[in-house]
Formats: structure tokens, sequence, C-alpha cells
């Protein structure tokens, strides 16, 4: 759809939102897809190496995990891994057990949306860096749209204003003295406009490791108050109208 179909990107942004915003893939079977909310991201195969990865004890200091698209971001015209719900909760209840058993901390690192972002809390942090050559500011992305969208979908973040809207870049410098990892988004012209450290020696509990069930979810029905006042305004609208004609 996005790329054959005229204002692709667009349609592609809104039917993922009125999903989320609907819980429409509850009645996706209407069009023959009843197990959408069960879609993968990852194959039987890249599950099992990212398992052994995170699994498997080792001195790593740092444990970095690339994904092209975002990981936590509740941000419903996005697209992300909350868009495929078990796959998200699979991946928290890996790491859940990673730090059960690993003492090494692990950061994420993503792109694709056109804006930078800083994503979760240490532990499971998620820096996206997009992109070098155009933002979500711009006319042809979402222009006006964009910071909208980014301030009333804040739930993932790390704090709320923890984003910036324009040509960025990512650098992450380690420091070995004082044990922490300091990730930085900086501007196109080289400023420091986002950062966050992850501590090296971070050790939470895999017990009290957040659920999925309790992070900000992307599928939360966030339009159904509205869709309600729409229904029963029209409702009431249809037999006021029918009443006076049949008077």
């Amino acid at each position: 759809v996005a790329h054959w179909v005229p204002m692709g990107n667009a349609i592609a942004c809104m039917t993922r939102w009125l999903t989320s915003g609907l819980f429409l893939h509850r009645v996706a079977w209407l069009w023959g897809r009843g197990q959408c909310e069960n879609g993968t991201i990852l194959g039987l195969e890249q599950w099992n190496w990212l398992q052994q990865q995170l699994l498997e004890e080792d001195d790593s200091a740092l444990i970095i995990v690339a994904s092209s698209i975002q990981i936590w971001s509740t941000n419903p015209a996005m697209e992300g891994w909350g868009q495929f719900p078990k796959e998200q909760e699979r991946l928290s209840n890996l790491l859940r057990l990673h730090y059960e058993k690993s003492t090494s901390p692990v950061i994420f690192l993503s792109g694709d949306v056109h804006h930078a972002e800083i994503s979760g809390q240490p532990g499971y942090l998620e820096i996206t860096s997009s992109g070098l050559t155009h933002h979500c500011g711009q006319p042809k992305l979402y222009g006006q749209l964009c910071r909208p969208l980014l301030e009333n979908f804040h739930g993932h973040r790390h704090s709320k204003q923890d984003y910036y809207i324009g040509l960025n870049y990512g650098i992450i410098e380690i420091d070995w003295i004082q044990r922490r990892a300091n990730i930085q988004i900086h501007n196109y012209g080289g400023e420091t406009v986002l950062q966050v450290d992850q501590p090296l020696d971070f050790r939470p509990d895999g017990s009290s490791f957040p659920s999925s069930q309790k992070c900000p979810q992307t599928w939360d029905g966030h339009l159904l108050p509205y869709a309600s006042r729409i229904f029963w305004t029209l409702l009431a609208a249809i037999l006021v109208v029918s009443t006076r004609l049949w008077w």
C-alpha cells in the first residue's frame, strides 16, 4: 500500500491508528485476517538465536540489540513491535529471563520513524535515531502532524520530552572508569539534543522487571470513547429526524 497507492504512507498510518484505537483486530476475521494479533516479526530460527545470545552466560559489559523498527513505542501511527503484541510480549519475557541469569545490561537501537526518541528505562532502554536525510516534520512526511503525534503518544518514553524532530544521528560512548554507557542523539550541526545513561553495573532483578502487561500498549482502544459518542449522537439525530418525518 505504502509504495503503490497514492498517499500510501498516510493510508498505512491511518489503518494502524484505527486498528489500535478501535481494536479492529478483533473483527479482522470479517476480511479474512482473523489471526492478525498473532502476527510475527522473527521466525523460529531467529528467536532461537536471540534467546541463545541473551541467556548464555558470558562476561559482556553491555549487550546492544538493533531493530529496524521501534520496539517499545506506543505510537499507533508508526510501524513497530507494538503492532505485534505477542512478539513484544515474548521479547519482554526473554529480557526477564536474561536478567535472572546474566549481569549484562541490554540496550536497544532502532530507526525507521524519521525522528529521534528515547524509550524505556535502564535495563531496557531503546534509543531511536532517524534519519540522516529527512525527518517527520517535513511536508513530504507528516509535516505539522508530527509533533502532535509525538506529544500525544508518549507512555513508552523515558521522559515525556525525550524526542527530537530534525535530522539526527546517534553516538554511544562507554566510560570504563565510571562504568556507564552514555547514548547521545546529535542534530545536523553536531549538537547533543538528547542523551541518556545506562549504568554498566545496573542489576535489575528478573522478578521485578516490568511485565509486558504493565507496560503501555500500542493497541489500547483510545478511540473507543470518541466512537461511542459519535455513534450515540448519530443515533439520537436519526431518531429525532425520523420522529419529525413520521409526525
